[in-house]
């Protein structure tokens, strides 16, 4: 019984170090792009900055969304791939949620909310202005895989030390 627990609790030690790993690594200082205000209206300037999207390319930036595709403009990034720019929000765009598409040697994505022109309520404004620059990051689809087995196993694991813990007590 404990040579069980003592392999269980390597396994799950090991993919635990395995695949945080890599997850750490790739969540901060990775390629790509923030937009500050996040909810800006129709006519608004907008604050776009893009990391890692290629050194010395010229970022093409657009607002994509349901039947919209607008190219706001390029912007050339620095020899690390990185920018900062300003454009204006179309003061014809409807409200609603769109993309934000840096594309450079790289691409990256991000989501804002346009809003309707006038007083905003404090349900449209994000609740944390310091989780405005938390960039968005997509999970490969090997990395998705890896974590539902891990957590599938652990879970399996938890059954299984449960119903052999219930088993000890009767057998007493």
């Amino acid at each position: 019984m404990k040579r069980i627990q003592v392999l269980a609790l390597l396994i799950a030690l090991a993919a635990l170090v395995t695949l945080g790993g890599g997850g750490v690594a790739l969540a901060d200082g990775g390629k790509g792009v923030t937009v500050q205000p996040l909810t800006p209206k129709p006519g608004d300037v907008i604050t776009v900055k893009g990391d890692l999207l290629g050194p010395n390319s010229i970022v093409e930036v657009r607002i994509i969304g349901t039947g919209v595709d607008i190219d706001l403009g390029e912007v050339q990034a620095d020899e690390e791939g990185d920018f900062t720019a300003q454009f204006r929000v179309p003061a014809d765009l409807a409200p609603g949620t769109y993309q934000v598409q840096a594309t450079g040697a790289e691409s990256a994505t991000t989501e804002i909310t346009v809003v309707a022109a006038g007083p905003t309520s404090s349900a449209e404004m994000p609740m944390d202005p310091a989780m405005m620059n938390v960039p968005v990051r997509e999970r490969p689809l090997w990395e998705t895989i890896a974590l539902v087995a891990l957590f599938g196993a652990l879970s399996g694991l938890g059954l299984f030390f449960a119903r052999t813990a219930r088993r000890e007590l009767a057998a007493r």
